[in-house]
């Protein structure tokens, strides 16, 4: 119990810092990480390049890394 509480805070404070970005940003991370899809698949579902969505979600990453 004690160790489920450690792993429900984190994912509070995961989402927490999801919430610093952009929605279209938090788009990408989630369809990325928690949903397993392609940089293909989410740059079609957005309209957006490739290259954009592989750069957003680069931007992201390092903006959360300043935040924890």
């Amino acid at each position: 119990s004690e160790r489920f509480e450690e792993d429900s805070i984190r994912k509070l404070d995961v989402l927490d810092l999801l919430n610093n970005l952009s929605e279209i940003n938090r788009f990408i991370l989630i369809q990325f990480y928690i949903n397993q899809e392609s940089i293909k698949n989410i740059s079609k579902k957005l309209g957006i390049t490739e290259k954009s969505v592989k750069n957003r979600k680069e931007d992201s990453l390092k903006k959360l890394r300043k935040l924890i």
